[in-house]
């Protein structure tokens, strides 16, 4: 059986990712290990939302998918099968300042915390094609392969947005001096800011008027969890030049400007009810024609081209 195990202090901010995940992970249960919950539309026996991958409640023959950077090192458990969803940046990719020591520190912090905990896992599967490749070379001397899959967050047909918006610009994540600096000046413009942290990030971006997103460090990144929250939602996004973002999402649902445009752009978008809600309609559309189901395809080359190798199909007596 697939089991997903997800650090506590993460679920809050990529539930729609862990509940995308989890809903295939039933059905995969049911067709590969004739698996049947008490209800269809449980999640409960599929998960464990946990501080420590020893406290989730697995049995021999799991196959446990493991998401949360905060995790430490565990001791496995025989008969057991442990693959690790990769959401960090883990290398520099693209042009970096040489100087901006900041930057550097985060980056080789991450990825030195990913190769002390390697040696735990059977398999490490990355959510960014652009540092694949390095990943799977750094991880082929722990002997632990690397697949791939491209994320999204659950879609519900029935989702109806929130008109009476809270706050202008979503800016819910980790604090940083170069966020805070940009922030302070949409404040400064008169602009309304959503919290930093919250334990519903899909409820705060349904109610702002604007998504944005900005790196933690001046460095390409791509934060898939908050863009698949915006598309799903059919939120306005803006944000810095992402990694790859282009060829996934059509370039017109969304709008791309570097760092120092953003506050001017969002003040205009604010006054500007029909550049917004075009721009979300558009997003929306994307991800619900292009985007989604690219996803889910992905995920099902994962299961059928990794996760069934470790526990082969059970045969019916």
């Amino acid at each position: 059986m697939i089991h997903l195990i997800v650090h506590r202090k993460s679920h809050g901010y990529i539930r729609g990712v862990v509940t995308w995940l989890a809903r295939r992970i039933v059905h995969a249960n049911k067709d590969y290990f004739q698996f049947k919950p008490d209800s269809s539309a449980s999640l409960q026996p599929f998960l464990s939302i946990v501080d420590a991958v020893e406290d989730a409640r697995t049995c021999p023959g799991y196959i446990n998918l493991i998401i949360g950077d905060s995790f430490g090192p565990f001791q496995k458990r025989q008969g057991q099968t442990y693959v690790f969803i990769n959401f960090s940046l883990l290398y520099v990719l693209g042009a970096q300042n040489p100087s901006d020591k900041a930057t550097q520190k985060w980056i080789t912090n991450k990825h030195a915390r990913m190769m002390a905990k390697a040696g735990n896992f059977d398999l490490v599967v990355d959510f960014l094609p652009e540092q694949t490749p390095r990943l799977r070379h750094d991880l082929a001397c722990h002997g632990v392969p690397v697949a791939a899959l491209q994320v999204s967050t659950e879609y519900d047909s029935g989702f109806e947005p929130i008109h009476q918006k809270e706050w202008d610009i979503c800016v819910v994540g980790s604090s940083t001096p170069r966020r805070e600096v940009l922030f302070a000046q949409l404040e400064a413009a008169g602009l309304t800011l959503s919290p930093r942290q919250t334990m519903d990030f899909a409820m705060i971006v349904s109610k702002s008027r604007i998504v944005m997103n900005v790196h933690a460090y001046d460095c390409a990144t791509c934060e898939y969890p908050r863009l698949v929250e915006a598309m799903k939602s059919g939120a306005c996004l803006l944000t810095e030049p992402v990694i790859g973002l282009s060829g996934q999402i059509a370039p017109d649902s969304f709008i791309s400007a570097p760092y120092e445009e953003l506050p001017k752009i969002a003040t205009e978008l604010i006054s500007n009810d029909a550049s917004r809600n075009r721009l979300g309609q558009r997003l929306k559309v994307a991800f619900k024609e292009e985007y989604q189901p690219r996803c889910n395809a992905s995920w099902d080359d994962l299961l059928k081209g990794w996760l069934l190798r470790f526990h082969p199909r059970p045969t019916l007596d």
